[in-house]
């Protein structure tokens, strides 16, 4: 019997390692944390090669297969604590997606300074990755805050001040963590005192008081954006490892981002131009439509109306192309295509009329650069155009909350501020790892939208009161499962 039982040792290892590795890619999976949003890319050669401590953040360099990014002030100071340094950031443009994470502010360009939408900056070859090798910017990046990839435990590295003395000053540096930190507050009096928050500056968590005076040992109280909160004691200024975050999705994943609605309507939306040719004038701001402005360009024969994206756009999630037209010619013959050798023929009149044409009579390519309207009369003639816009597929994901409000995501490049609803859950576990025990408590529920200073110091978020207290019985997810897969290998083989 017992021979039967051990003859395949080694099989049965090779099946629980498996199953063990396994389990590690489930935990270590990357899970929403906002809904899905729409902003704008580019590139810049900064932020190739990325070292330690660069950057706002002053971070260390995120794990393998994690880039780096800037991303606009507005955008990263809507979020209390230390606004978004660490937060990952799954990225998604016309021709792949990467992971990325937030380790610095930019603030020099227009698009760096702007309120209206999320916009990030990556190294060329990063860029490179969603954008297809094209150097343009792109208008048309989905985006999604998502845990970060870490493998192991958060560092937590305290700094006396300048005479070694911890009372009144010290400093703490978190590196490692999965969530983004929203607040770190120490009890000052004991382990049983009360909590007082440090502030972030320069990525740092700063304790800076005259009158009140820290001693070890202390408790020290992490709070994520997502609500939730680990407890360890600090017994020294020795620097410690403590339990990551263990965050549930939030939201389900956003999938391929669609191309903005509107093309053309008042004005070309963000990253489209004008590319027509052989035409006598042409005008974007024509008052010829009922309300509004609309496009007029007086074309030769065959001429044509080209409007062209600044980088390629997926056509995964569009269904048709709608707009609406008229001509000074009756019965104009006027040809749509995305692409020479694929158009579709429509007859527009000399009244407002609004016309559908779908995808699939345009031969749509898996990625398009442009739209064109081509006057096929064989004579001159005055096209106006008004409204231009995609019809989405009903396939376009919604990205539904799987579990309260998650954090903040700015609106769409083309469409205006919108607010979010709040509600919370809250649940309570404990963490236990090889090299401490922390309690974590999980609130699920938005976030602070508190916007910040100048970016090196976000303004502080409220306290969020005393401890509360759990079964110090209970043990995570990943120990639990861990245990468990392994016993079942085990008897199994």
């Amino acid at each position: 019997m017992i021979n039967m039982l051990y003859r395949n040792s080694k099989m049965r290892i090779f099946y629980s390692l498996l199953l063990f590795t396994t389990l590690l890619v489930i935990v270590k999976s990357q899970n929403g944390l906002s809904p899905c949003g729409e902003g704008s890319a580019i590139w810049n050669s900064d932020y190739s090669g990325w070292t330690d401590g660069r950057g706002l953040c002053g971070l260390p360099t995120p794990p393998s297969g994690v880039v780096v990014a800037g991303v606009n002030r507005n955008y990263f100071t809507m979020t209390s604590g230390s606004g978004l340094c660490g937060t990952c950031f799954k990225l998604t443009g016309p021709a792949g997606s990467v992971i990325a994470q937030a380790v610095d502010v930019c603030d020099a360009t227009a698009l760096c300074t702007q309120t209206d939408h999320a916009h990030f900056i990556l190294s060329p070859a990063d860029y490179n990755v969603i954008s297809g090798n094209s150097t343009a910017t792109l208008y048309n990046v989905g985006y999604q805050m998502i845990t970060c990839p870490n493998e192991g435990d958060i560092t937590v590295t305290p700094k006396p001040d300048g005479s070694g003395s911890y009372s009144y000053y010290f400093s703490l540096t978190l590196s490692g963590f999965s969530v983004p930190i929203k607040s770190v507050e120490v009890t000052v009096g004991g382990t049983s005192g009360a909590y007082q928050q440090l502030k972030y500056q320069s990525s740092l968590w700063v304790f800076n008081k005259n009158s009140i005076a820290f001693t070890f040992p202390g408790k020290v109280r992490v709070t994520s954006q997502t609500g939730q909160q680990i407890v360890y004691s600090m017994t020294n200024g020795a620097a410690k490892m403590i339990p990551n975050f263990d965050q549930a999705p939030l939201y389900a994943d956003c999938g391929t981002p669609v191309a903005p609605q509107y093309i053309y309507q008042d004005s070309l939306a963000q990253g489209w131009t004008d590319a027509s040719w052989d035409f006598v004038e042409k005008n974007y701001n024509d008052n010829s439509a009922a309300s509004g402005s609309n496009i007029a360009i007086g074309l030769s024969a065959y001429g044509g109306l080209k409007i062209q994206s600044l980088t390629s756009f997926s056509t995964a999630n569009l269904a048709t192309l709608e707009f609406s037209a008229k001509a000074n010619v009756s019965n104009s013959q006027i040809l749509i295509f995305l692409h020479k050798g694929a158009n579709f023929n429509v007859t527009v009149g000399t009244e407002w009329a609004n016309y559908n044409v779908t995808l699939a009579s345009l031969s749509a390519a898996a990625t398009e650069t442009a739209i064109a309207f081509q006057n096929f009369q064989g004579s001159s003639l005055l096209l106006m155009v008004d409204n231009i816009k995609w019809g989405y597929s009903s396939n376009v994901s919604t990205s539904t909350s799987t579990s309260g409000t998650g954090l903040v995501t700015m609106p769409p490049v083309t469409k205006p501020p919108s607010t979010t609803a709040s509600g919370s859950a809250t649940t309570t576990s404990v963490v236990t790892t090889a090299s401490t025990t922390a309690q974590v408590t999980t609130t699920r529920g938005p976030s602070g939208t508190t916007a910040g200073g100048d970016g090196s110091s976000v303004s502080d978020s409220e306290n969020t009161g005393g401890d509360k207290h759990v079964d110090s019985s209970s043990s995570t997810k990943l120990t639990i499962s861990t245990i468990t897969l392994l016993l079942i290998s085990i008897i199994l083989f």
